[in-house]
């Protein structure tokens, strides 16, 4: 499509930090929510996520995820 630039490859990366503290399982719940938002989402056609990591470093309170767009 001539509309897209080339580098467009179709998906995105979306991080979340939560406040110092938060323990994994908190990070746990968020991580699910926001799989459950974007899955809700017909433009998208795959998530995969990662806890504990985010491009900012590694913690409890960190996940990135990978999402795969239409």
């Amino acid at each position: 499509n001539g509309c897209l630039p080339t580098e467009d490859q179709g998906w995105c990366i979306i991080t979340l930090q939560g406040h110092e503290g938060v323990s994994f399982r908190q990070t746990e719940q968020a991580v699910l929510a926001v799989e459950k938002e974007l899955s809700e989402i017909t433009e998208i056609t795959e998530v995969f996520s990662v806890q504990g990591f985010n491009f900012s470093g590694n913690g409890a309170n960190k996940a990135t995820f990978w999402v795969s767009l239409k």
